[in-house]
């Protein structure tokens, strides 16, 4: 399973069979709903039981795009909106990028070239900040350099939050979850993740700001102007990048568009490199 929205799709696919009058002999929605909701309690039941764990992160980043699905089968759930510096999350896809050629492994259509990672930032943080303003009484949202430089505040932020208390061993890497990524650490051949980005490590900040090194004064303003309508940023003082950002509007023109020029875009630009 790479996300929960693989399950909410083939439920959004169950519901349309029913208004189809396809398979509500068997079940109808709101039955159907309550077979999903145990089904995706079933999923962390098991580690519950097995080691004793009472509290379960699920932080794969696409589940962000089945937020809204999710909130309608588990109802009374709350949601964890982390935000990051778009230019940074870019800077990882194009690492993700160079390491699989590298390998010379297929390439993520997602980190193909520039305006396919901008296309991959763009849609998670629409559908999180979108989710956010249609439900602010059971979505939290975290900017990731505050878990970094202030993972105390942070912390206590989330856990108030969702009902719970701070514990000291929350922001500690012992027990479980450290056990399992070094585990995991070690058995990693991936093109997302290295053996030291999988280990668990201490909250440090080097992540943050490496755009600065990866991405040239025209991509990282580029970047800022194609995401600043979600994140309600000026583009005042974004000097760079505007002929890129020109181009970029059209490609997302194209990529919604139906007819023969759009699908030949559409394949070409799987091909592109930039």
């Amino acid at each position: 399973m790479n996300s929960l929205q693989e399950i909410t799709h083939l439920y959004e696919n169950m519901v349309k069979r029913i208004d189809d009058k396809r398979i509500n002999f068997y079940f109808n929605k709101t039955e159907l709903k309550a077979i999903f909701r145990d089904f995706i309690d079933s999923l962390f039941r098991i580690v519950h039981e097995r080691h004793n764990v009472k509290i379960i992160s699920e932080k794969t980043p696409p589940n962000v795009l089945a937020f809204e699905t999710l909130s309608e089968i588990v109802d009374d759930a709350f949601f964890i909106f982390v935000v990051r510096d778009p230019k940074d999350i870019v800077a990882s896809l194009k690492k993700v990028r160079k390491r699989a050629l590298e390998k010379k492994q297929s390439v993520p259509a997602h980190v193909k070239n520039l305006f396919l990672s901008v296309d991959c930032v763009y849609e998670h943080f629409k559908a999180g900040f979108s989710f956010y303003e249609k439900n602010k009484d059971k979505t939290f949202i975290v900017k990731y350099e505050d878990l970094v430089n202030n993972p105390g505040k942070t912390a206590k932020d989330i856990v108030d939050f969702l009902g719970l208390p701070l514990e000291n061993g929350m922001l500690e890497l012992d027990g479980l979850g450290t056990s399992y990524m070094q585990e995991r650490a070690a058995n990693v051949d991936s093109v997302f993740y290295t053996k030291e980005e999988v280990a668990a490590k201490a909250i440090e900040g080097s992540s943050i700001g490496r755009w600065k090194k990866a991405l040239n004064k025209y991509h990282a303003g580029f970047v800022d102007l194609a995401i600043k309508d979600i994140t309600a940023q000026s583009d005042e003082k974004i000097y760079n990048g505007r002929i890129l950002f020109a181009l970029y509007r059209i490609h997302r023109a194209l990529m919604k568009t139906g007819n023969i020029f759009g699908k030949l875009y559409q394949k070409a630009i799987l091909s592109a490199r930039f």
